[in-house]
């Protein structure tokens, strides 16, 4: 068995230019009424009525804004539990996220490392006849699992094809490493056809994803904490614990543990909830909007040859979302643990 690691990320080439924090700053936000986590009262972010602008480069490659103001969608924000109507139609036939994007770093050299990092998501939209290009508007409304409660923001796209009646959009997202820890985005795509329509594709509700490697998604727990990741075997099974860190991309989300103590000849899954052992636990949230979970072992088996596994994180559980997954299999070698 190989599961594999599902970070990859596109190849292909484009240069958009994010709005800037001028635009941001005339968002106007509201709050929605608080929601409880994990028996802990959460804000959440209500309707997102943000004053769009477009963007225009000026000779040494900065982004201004011009005069010229339209109104953004007022759709879902990732990050908002609230209901009710919306400024807009989910309607994926006029603009869809497909799982398409790469990531570029710049400004590197620093003792800091790179102080730029950037995702490009491709984004796609049924061009209208008639369009007022000027009102045309393609973005994401995207948040950082890292950032605080409630924040939300908005970047605009630039046109790059057309393909069989398909316009391509590259949606440019510049995020600082030493400031934002932007291991993931969680985002939608919107779109305002510039007749007067309002689109969006959030994933049936759950938002998409895009992650700069699974590793800053979930990881194990190898020392220093309560939960730190020992496992034995011996003749009679498996015992100890397992510790994952996961970044809380959302309420809803699937953690399994994929294991055989028969080289694969059987494979074995534990999940969520339930039992004491065998099955992951929500112990506690840490650091820049990660989580810790824990599973106690105790796996019966006669004579293993070895305890051998990995572990899986899936975003997009409900609603019949897409769902998003990413794996900590030990670079696609699985994680291996012999008898004592």
């Amino acid at each position: 068995m190989d599961p594999k690691d599902t970070a990859a990320t596109d190849t292909g080439i484009g240069t958009q230019d994010l709005c800037s924090d001028e635009l941001l700053s005339r968002a106007r936000k509201a709050k929605a009424a608080n929601v409880m986590r994990k028996g802990v009262a959460a804000s959440a972010m209500a309707l997102a009525g943000a004053q769009g602008m477009s963007c225009a480069n000026d000779e040494t490659g900065a982004t201004t804004a011009n005069d010229t103001e339209v109104s953004a969608p007022n759709i879902p924000r990732p990050g908002n539990e609230a209901t009710g109507q919306y400024q807009g139609e989910r309607r994926t036939d006029m603009v869809s996220y497909k799982g398409d994007y790469w990531t570029e770093m710049s400004n590197c050299g620093t003792r800091a490392g790179c102080m730029d990092y950037d995702f490009i998501l491709k984004v796609f939209v049924k061009p209208v006849q008639g369009a007022n290009l000027d009102a045309k508007r393609v973005g994401v409304l995207f948040r950082v699992p890292s950032w605080q409660a409630g924040r939300a923001e908005m970047a605009l796209g630039q046109y790059y094809a057309t393909n069989n009646d398909t316009e391509e959009w590259h949606v440019r997202i510049r995020l600082h490493p030493w400031m934002d820890s932007p291991q993931a985005l969680v985002f939608d795509a919107f779109y305002q056809d510039g007749v007067g329509h309002t689109y969006y594709d959030d994933n049936n509700g759950e938002f998409h994803v895009a992650a700069q490697y699974a590793n800053g998604i979930i990881r194990q727990m190898w020392c220093c904490e309560n939960e730190l990741t020992q496992v034995q075997v011996n003749s009679t099974g498996v015992s100890g614990q397992i510790g994952v860190v996961v970044s809380d991309l959302d309420y809803d989300k699937e953690l399994d543990l994929l294991w055989t103590t028969d080289a694969w000849a059987h494979t074995n899954t534990a999940g969520m909830g339930g039992a004491a052992s065998n099955n992951w636990q929500w112990v506690r949230d840490t650091y820049s909007g990660y989580e810790v979970w824990r599973m106690y072992l105790d796996l019966p088996a006669s004579n293993p040859q070895a305890f051998e596994y990995a572990i899986v994180y899936k975003h997009g559980v409900i609603n019949n979302a897409k769902t998003y997954e990413f794996w900590d299999n030990n670079g696609g070698s699985n994680y291996v643990v012999f008898p004592q």
